[in-house]
């Protein structure tokens, strides 16, 4: 089960780890504490090939806090995703940078939900886009992300420092529709859907021109 707390956002699910019975899973956002990124740093070193500096985290987290989520397990942070959100060409463009899960607690759809919470927050940002590099070789983050709806875009050749080479996988985010009370739609009996404020503004110029041709005729009456 699967359930959203406002006030944390965080999201909580029962799962069995490891034979060690039920154990609580919990998404949370990076809090911007010295300890949060220190478990940043040991979750990817320990899972990622790619040696970075502490720079490059920094870089990350201390302009995009809000698009780094940690999975936990009973309370211990055990698999963390990190994001960035900035223009790209002509719109903006969310980018996963590094998505890791401890190999003790993978197959649970800690990877999945930390994806999701991810875009979530891309969706919120105005993202029109999100972009991703994996290894070719790597079937399992493949698989996962194409479930989420990633098409591949290209393969970047010797993409890694060891050589691999990586797919580039994007998925399209759809535009965020506006509520419903200041966009309602209408058809109207050419089939054309025009939003609430599109028909106030042509009413508005409808009624200047009906004033304006009143306003004639009595001139043409008089004449």
């Amino acid at each position: 089960h699967l359930s959203v707390l406002r006030g944390t956002e965080r999201w909580r699910e029962k799962n069995d780890v490891d034979g060690m019975g039920d154990g609580e899973v919990t998404y949370r956002p990076f809090r911007g504490e010295e300890d949060d990124l220190e478990r940043v740093v040991e979750l990817i070193r320990e899972e990622l090939s790619e040696p970075y500096s502490i720079f490059t985290y920094r870089y990350f987290v201390g302009q995009w806090p809000q698009a780094c989520h940690f999975a936990c397990v009973d309370g211990k942070e055990v698999g963390v995703i990190v994001c960035k959100m900035d223009a790209h060409r002509i719109y903006k463009r969310g980018y996963i940078a590094m998505l890791v899960v401890q190999k003790k607690h993978r197959h649970l759809g800690l990877g999945t939900g930390l994806v999701r919470s991810a875009i979530q927050v891309m969706r919120q940002e105005r993202c029109e886009e999100v972009a991703l590099e994996a290894e070719v070789t790597n079937d399992g983050a493949l698989r996962l992300y194409e479930k989420l709806g990633f098409i591949r875009d290209k393969r970047l050749h010797r993409y890694y420092l060891h050589g691999a080479d990586a797919f580039r996988l994007k998925l399209l985010l759809p535009e965020i529709v506006p509520s419903v009370d200041d966009t309602s739609k209408h058809v109207d009996e050419n089939g054309m859907g025009t939003t609430r404020d599109e028909r106030t503004k042509t009413d508005e110029r409808g009624n200047a021109v009906a004033d304006a041709a009143s306003a004639l005729d009595k001139l043409r009456v008089h004449a």
